[in-house]
């Protein structure tokens, strides 16, 4: 495996973890995870890449090593504030090249349509967001939070050691390696104060969050996007498939001005867990086009 470092910037209040691979000389790109993942994802790409690259993987507030939030939700507004202020930090004088996953494109997708100009490139990795919620579905998402703010502790579940989280994410995805599976539950994972091993996020995701998902309001973000945007699909992802059942797919790349769409077959949700040979060949074929 290629060697990473640890780094940690301070970032609107928090400290945030990166993990950094590659020479500070060599061309910058940004590695940003989707949720109820971390940096060290990304490592599985990372080895696969031919050429020389400095990738800078944050951990979201809450997730890894980065500091919690310390209120009772998270909302995705923060994370793009959290993005702004880590390219200032890292990439104050260049527009930046976000490669993205999930959670980490849909985030990065309406940071470079507000910003438009701080982006090079945008490769988003199964990031285009679920299908939006019907409107009479709101009062019931929202009292659903409400209802999560009275419960003061999340429930925290407990495995008995990581090799026992490595066999859950591969009975909930088999197409996931036993190798990399157990990497991963190494990295998503630390040792619980009562013994086991528990995730290194906050459970305050879990109440999930008020603010709902529009697919009119996105959309004027994805239109102001400059950079071009490799999107990377698993041709097995749910996601995926559950937005080809819906108008929203075609809107949704409509949206973009400059769009190259990519699909891995063999691939679900995380193509970067599953296929990262093809992914890296894809996205470094993107990332060394003029």
């Amino acid at each position: 495996m290629k060697p990473s470092r640890s780094e940690y910037v301070p970032i609107r209040g928090l400290q945030y973890h990166c993990r950094i691979w590659g020479d500070p000389a060599a061309p910058r790109v940004f590695l940003l995870h989707g949720a109820q993942d971390v940096s060290a994802s990304w490592q599985f790409s990372v080895d696969e890449m031919k050429q020389d690259w400095h990738f800078i993987a944050p951990d979201w507030r809450g997730y890894g090593m980065t500091s919690w939030g310390g209120g009772q939700s998270y909302y995705q507004q923060d994370l793009v504030g959290d993005l702004h202020k880590l390219l200032a930090h890292y990439s104050p004088d260049e527009p930046a090249v976000l490669m993205t996953h999930s959670l980490g494109g849909n985030v990065s997708a309406v940071y470079a349509g507000l910003r438009p100009s701080r982006v090079r490139k945008f490769l988003n990795i199964e990031g285009y967001n679920v299908p939006a919620i019907p409107t009479e579905q709101l009062p019931k998402r929202y009292l659903a939070w409400i209802e999560n703010l009275d419960k003061e502790e999340l429930p925290q579940r407990s495995y008995p050691d990581y090799q026992s989280f490595a066999n859950r994410m591969r009975k909930n995805n088999p197409r996931l390696k036993p190798e990399r599976a157990l990497f991963l539950a190494q990295h998503w994972c630390k040792e619980a104060p009562d013994g086991g091993v528990i995730l290194r996020a906050d459970p305050a995701y879990g109440r999930g969050s008020p603010i709902s998902y529009r697919l009119d309001e996105h959309s004027q973000y994805w239109n102001r996007i400059v950079a071009p945007t490799l999107w990377v699909e698993g041709g097995q992802s749910d996601w995926l498939l559950n937005l080809l059942k819906t108008p929203e797919y075609e809107i949704r790349k409509a949206a973009y001005a400059n769009l190259t769409i990519e699909r891995i077959e063999s691939a679900g949700h995380n193509v970067h867990h599953e296929e990262p040979e093809q992914l890296a060949e894809i996205c470094e074929r993107f990332l060394l086009k003029d």
